[in-house]
């Protein structure tokens, strides 16, 4: 994924009920990429399968941990690590803060499966050379009550406490205000959590997590993969939406493709270059650039933004903002797809299971080359989705394990730039995109997602067999 430079921290303490909508979200590219891209040419799982990921995970006793989503490679950026609160509380979203805390520790207990088997692969995320250390973890935490009155009175109280308030959004799509505050550098974050849990037994509190992009970089090898027709003939008119970077709508790929874009972030001052590829993967109509559902709406949101040290992040706030607009708009996406991966969030699973009920969920596996879980994909809730390379074996840098339900083309699969030109990218995030639109006419037949996994067998390929016709 490509950054942008930025001197200025993100900010997010907007105290609006309303999502930021903006038309495009072109950004130019100073700073090289941290994918790899080559352009020299330019040329759910049901429950059934959330069963087996139950399975699959305990009979491991490894480290859970996470990983940017689309970044191969052992030594990666260190990643924000949490434990699930022992209450019955949820992670939600951060906002920039300069004060520091001691990282935690994910849950030791949450185990992966076993190396299943070759690798084959392509590069990693977030940098290209030595990792750079994120400002983790954020001195926030976040609060949820059912009321705007309730909320007033909590930062009434925790005014008294020298807590302050960064930002407030309703959502009612989710059934929740949220509340974001700063912590003082020399107040214990776990002691603090814990007491406030006591104090407000009907709120949903926990330390705000950080989140990283998930992805890495011949032409048609993947539509063949898994058996799509170029063009495709794929002609649904099936609603989609994506949790990532900005899309730029202007380039030649998606002229005339079906696309709204939103902003959760306030920034926009990251690169909206694997939005666009990604988006361009799923819509595309253009001859150079074969998508798979061309006749598709996509609803691209972008929850991406860089951190006082250039990373690109996304946080649990701005994730639940935009999945707040994914609960409320109308058409309801059938299905979505998520290009990021962090820590276990008490809340971000709560919130998943009860929109799984409505959509089907997709999220990169991670690039690690590990068995290492990462979130949202290794929530029972979400269909994780691990690499391939053109020979149909697991790309190297691949996460594989209990929380991969679906293997899909992920390295050097053909795509278009924000610039409008060619390029092979890789990493689970773009595997992803062919499982969210095979899943997304799954759900819209009349078979039920557990029946389409269980056909996939040991592999758990996706395939488009069946799925697809003249007439869609």
């Amino acid at each position: 994924m490509h950054i942008l430079a930025a001197d200025r921290a993100p900010a997010d303490v907007r105290n609006s009920d309303q999502p930021e909508t903006t038309a495009t979200t072109r950004i130019d590219s100073r700073i090289p990429s941290v994918d790899r891209e080559d352009s020299k040419d330019s040329e759910a799982k049901g429950e059934g399968g959330r069963e087996k990921k139950q399975e699959r995970l305990r009979s491991d006793p490894q480290q859970a941990q996470t990983r940017p989503i689309d970044t191969p490679s052992p030594n990666r950026n260190a990643e924000h690590r949490t434990e699930p609160p022992q209450a019955s509380r949820r992670q939600t979203g951060q906002i920039p803060s300069d004060g520091r805390a001691e990282p935690q520790r994910p849950d030791p207990q949450r185990p992966v499966p076993e190396n299943p088997g070759p690798q084959n692969g392509g590069p990693d995320l977030n940098t290209p050379g030595d990792p750079v250390e994120p400002e983790i973890p954020l001195r926030e935490i976040l609060l949820t009550t059912e009321t705007l009155e309730q909320a007033d009175q909590q930062r009434s109280d925790l005014a008294q406490d020298r807590i302050a308030i960064l930002s407030r959004r309703n959502l009612p799509g989710l059934g929740f205000v949220l509340s974001t505050y700063r912590v003082p550098d020399d107040v214990d974050m776990d002691a603090l959590i814990t007491e406030l849990q006591d104090r407000y037994p009907g709120s949903d509190i926990e330390q705000n997590g950080r989140f990283y992009p998930l992805s890495d970089e011949k032409r048609r090898y993947a539509q063949r993969l898994v058996g799509v027709a170029v063009p495709s003939t794929c002609a649904a008119h099936v609603p989609l939406a994506m949790l990532d970077s900005g899309v730029n709508t202007s380039v030649p790929a998606l002229l005339g493709a079906k696309i709204e874009t939103h902003d959760m972030t306030g920034a926009l001052d990251a690169s909206d270059q694997h939005g666009t590829a990604v988006a361009t993967l799923m819509l595309s109509n253009h001859p150079d650039f074969p998508g798979l559902a061309p006749r598709a709406s996509l609803l691209a949101i972008n929850v991406f933004a860089r951190d006082p040290n250039g990373l690109v992040e996304t946080r649990s706030n701005w994730l639940l903002y935009g999945l707040d607009l994914v609960a409320s708009i109308n058409p309801t996406p059938v299905a979505v797809n998520m290009s990021f991966g962090g820590d276990y969030s008490r809340l971000l699973e709560k919130v998943f299971e009860r929109l799984s009920r409505r959509m089907v969920l997709v999220a990169a596996a991670g690039n690690s080359g590990s068995n290492q879980p990462t979130y949202p994909a290794a929530y029972d809730s979400v269909h994780g989705v691990g690499s391939l390379n053109a020979n149909g074996k697991r790309s190297r840098h691949s996460s594989y394990g209990a929380h991969v339900a679906l293997m899909a083309p992920g390295e050097d699969v053909w795509s278009s730039g924000s610039d409008g030109k060619g390029l092979y990218v890789t990493g689970s995030s773009f595997a992803a995109s062919f499982a969210t639109v095979a899943l997304a006419f799954v759900n819209q037949s009349s078979q039920p997602v557990s029946d389409y996994l269980a056909s996939l067998g040991e592999s758990r390929q996706i395939t488009f067999e069946g799925l697809c016709g003249g007439d869609g």
